[in-house]
């Protein structure tokens, strides 16, 4: 079973979007948006998920964590 990596470094997300910029602990991302919303990150087994509606299985989307 090959296993795929849980993370994507600063590197690789540079060529996935149009602009990303790092200063210091500031991360700016630019790109087209079509939604923004806010949900809570709720259990799911032995870890855990993001609900989001069906229109958008296969789509990108970027997850931010609050720091709390």
């Amino acid at each position: 079973m090959q296993h795929r990596k849980a993370y994507i470094s600063i590197d690789e997300y540079r060529y996935m979007v149009k602009k990303v910029k790092l200063t210091g602990k500031k991360l700016l991302i630019e790109d087209e948006i079509e939604l923004l919303f806010e949900k809570v990150v709720t259990k799911f087994g032995t870890s855990a998920k993001l609900d989001v509606s069906k229109k958008y299985i296969g789509r990108k989307a970027y997850v931010m964590i609050q720091r709390d």
